[in-house]
């Protein structure tokens, strides 16, 4: 009976260890493609090399930034807070004074941090150029709820507003940034998108379902 539980165990350990290189393998292949992806996007609009490096480590240090949270969790999600500091924190000097964040304790499923975390490092990067963050008294304030049922279920709303900063008004082109927060999380979120260049500074709402972005924290 002993020996029978020992080898029942140790099939399962097994088993277990398969599932976790399966897993390891799916997700390095999803890690490698969103690289590849940044690095050809932030290639293509930069003017020289040394600008190319500069956006393409600080983009990887971002992602980055969200597969710490996710590791530190087993892979099992990121609390919403800690990635908005987490992905802020690098542009502030004075985090509590110039970003107000608040909203329920929810926690993000994998793809929706990574994409979500590059999203707010965009925006950031937007606020420390032009916006909110290039100057002292500029400030953002980030919130997020949960609507209640509607007809598909419950809706995740987040928003981004920068105030305090020079006046603001629309690029002149599409970047790479404007894509990762507009069109690119409109797809991988299954969500709707606004990003308004008003003249007290920019202001970005994310509207999505609930399924399969975040789930409650208890």
């Amino acid at each position: 009976s002993k020996v029978a539980r020992d080898i029942s165990d140790r099939k399962r350990a097994d088993e277990h260890l398969r599932s976790l290189m399966r897993e390891l393998s799916h997700r390095t292949k999803n890690v490698m493609a969103v690289v590849h992806g940044i690095s050809w996007q932030t290639a293509r609009q930069s003017p020289d090399i040394k600008d190319f490096e500069q956006r393409f480590t600080q983009r990887l240090a971002a992602l980055s930034s969200s597969h710490d949270l996710l590791v530190q969790r087993d892979w099992q999600g990121v609390v919403l807070e800690d990635l908005v500091r987490a992905q802020l924190e690098p542009f502030l000097d004075s985090a509590n004074e110039r970003l107000a964040a608040h909203g329920p304790a929810l926690l993000l499923r994998p793809q929706a941090a990574q994409d979500l975390g590059m999203a707010l490092h965009e925006l950031a990067t937007n606020a420390s150029k032009y916006g909110a963050l290039s100057v002292p008294t500029g400030k953002i304030e980030i919130a997020w709820t949960v609507d209640g049922e509607t007809a598909d279920g419950k809706r995740f709303r987040m928003t981004w507003r920068e105030s305090g900063g020079p006046m603001v008004s629309p690029p002149g082109r599409t970047g790479f940034g404007s894509k990762v927060i507009t069109r690119s999380l409109s797809g991988t979120l299954k969500g709707k998108t606004d990003l308004e260049y008003r003249a007290e500074g920019v202001s970005w709402q994310l509207t999505a379902p609930m399924g399969g972005l975040i789930a409650e924290l208890h």
